[in-house]
């Protein structure tokens, strides 16, 4: 369900303009539900991955993934979008997104070596698909895009598409600020509690504030009875992911060569990279 409040864009041309590619259908693991709409993830702080400690989360801020997955949770979004017009004629929209019982999951990262990291929260899509009596963590998000776009009016792009495949002519993402909090079962059939606050500040070139822009890269996963929850098994890649299409600066890999390359070959490479890095 859609709401829009106020005047200008409505928060539903940014939802339809979401999910339009399917790169990594199971997030960051092998395998996954083909088609499945892909959604911006975030991990935690370069620190982290340096401790061995890093975490990764999804939440299904646009609804799009339980509709395809068929999921009947109950996910419902609102928001409103601002548009300015800026001196140069260019515009500037700012999103304001609220999503009510998105489902959730998350990875254990540690330093980023793991090229099928386990899962600590929920479940991935493909578990989803080949259990449906799983029930998923469901939760809240507050996210907030500014971006920069050509013209007054002008479409509003995909997020992971501007963010992560090489961009989008015209538009650039000035500031993302996500807040969510989940609760559900951990792989092991704990209750816990996920809240992540991840915010940042992208189009400063060089970006020397924060973490890569980010100054808040918060992921924190507590059990009922206040203990972190353990790593489970990751399941075997029960497929390959489909090749996407590549960015100027990597033209002849495919979108996954130019994530698990370095992820696989150079966990620091990785880390320098990771806030491009989506689910």
């Amino acid at each position: 369900m859609h709401a829009q409040h106020g005047h200008g864009p409505a928060v539903s041309d940014f939802l339809n303009a979401q999910g339009t590619t399917s790169v990594f259908p199971n997030g960051l693991n092998p395998g996954g539900p083909p088609g499945l709409p892909d959604e911006l993830g975030a991990a935690t702080s370069t620190a982290t991955f340096l401790a061995g400690t890093a975490l990764f989360e999804r939440i299904d801020y646009t609804g799009q993934d339980a509709a395809f997955l068929g999921l009947n949770l109950g996910t419902t979004t609102s928001g409103s979008i601002s548009e300015r017009s800026l001196a140069n004629g260019t515009a500037q929209d700012t999103v304001i997104l609220h999503t009510h019982n998105a489902f959730a999951w998350a990875n254990f990262l540690g330093d980023g070596s793991n090229a099928n990291p386990p899962v600590i929260f929920g479940f991935l899509p493909s578990q989803l698909v080949a259990n449906p009596n799983l029930i998923p963590p469901v939760g809240n998000v507050d996210l907030q895009a500014v971006i920069n776009i050509p013209h007054p009016g002008a479409p509003l792009p995909d997020l992971v598409v501007l963010n992560v495949l090489g961009g989008v002519p015209g538009d650039s993402l000035v500031s993302l600020s996500v807040f969510a909090t989940a609760r559900g079962p951990t792989p092991s059939g704990q209750q816990a509690t996920m809240v992540v606050a991840q915010t940042g500040v992208l189009n400063r070139t060089p970006n020397l504030i924060g973490d890569f822009g980010y100054t808040a890269e918060v992921i924190d996963i507590q059990t009922k009875n206040g203990s972190a929850p353990a790593a489970a098994t990751a399941e075997p890649a029960a497929a390959s992911l489909a090749a996407a299409p590549s960015s100027g600066a990597d033209s002849s890999h495919s979108a996954i060569d130019a994530v698990f390359a370095p992820f696989l070959d150079d966990p620091l490479a990785w880390i320098r990279q990771k806030h491009r890095l989506f689910a």
